[in-house]
């Protein structure tokens, strides 16, 4: 788990910076729909879950 540290709209897609309780910091992207608002706020407790296929590892 961790928390929302910052939200950036962008385009079609909204980054939503989280910092886990690990001290990780981890940017999840969420494609914008036509509803208002991507459901979080700043300071809000998220968990963080993620499908065998819904993530690219990519080399540093």
């Amino acid at each position: 788990s961790g928390t929302v540290e910052n939200i950036v709209y962008f385009g079609t897609d909204t980054h939503i910076h989280v910092r886990l309780d690990s001290s990780e910091a981890f940017t999840v992207r969420q494609q914008n729909t036509r509803s208002a608002g991507c459901g979080f706020e700043r300071g809000d407790k998220v968990g963080i879950s993620i499908g065998n296929d819904a993530a690219q590892v990519l080399r540093d």
